[in-house]
């Protein structure tokens, strides 16, 4: 097997199960630097948005990824959020899907370490713009405020 057919089968291997073939140690980086490449990160596999609950809509702001650590980094930078495997993806998600939480997010990735994926900032704008608006429904209850 030559050289280029060895490099693909590792990548493979990697792709597939999404763990590196040498562990090395970490060197500490400052939160500005783990800032920017989760930012890139977030840009890349992230997604922001609204989402049907029922007969409401929800914000939610999520990334998914086969490296676990990368997910783990993500939720302990953010300082909250929740992370669960997703078996038949083969992937760890990490969501969050408070109004606060997700307007926080929004915060870090546009003003802090700004995305700089044109649809991403145009997502966040969005939903930014909708909780900043959000009132409570005034017919809940059958009741007209």
């Amino acid at each position: 097997m030559n050289q280029l057919e060895e490099y693909r089968e590792k990548l493979k291997t990697i792709k597939q199960s999404g763990l590196a073939e040498k562990s090395f140690t970490i060197q500490t980086r400052s939160r500005s630097d783990i800032g920017y490449f989760l930012s890139g990160i977030f840009d890349a596999e992230g997604s922001v948005g609204m989402k049907r609950s029922g007969e409401r809509l929800q914000p939610f702001a999520a990334i998914a990824m086969k490296d676990k650590e990368i997910i783990v980094l993500f939720r302990d930078f953010i300082g909250f959020g929740n992370i669960r495997f997703r078996p038949r993806e083969h992937v760890y998600h990490w969501e969050v899907g408070s109004i606060s939480g997700v307007l926080k997010v929004i915060e870090i990735f546009q003003n802090k370490f700004p995305d700089k994926l044109m649809k991403m900032k145009l997502r966040m704008e969005r939903v930014r713009r909708i909780l900043n608006d959000y009132t409570p429904n005034p017919h809940k209850n059958g009741v007209m405020i």
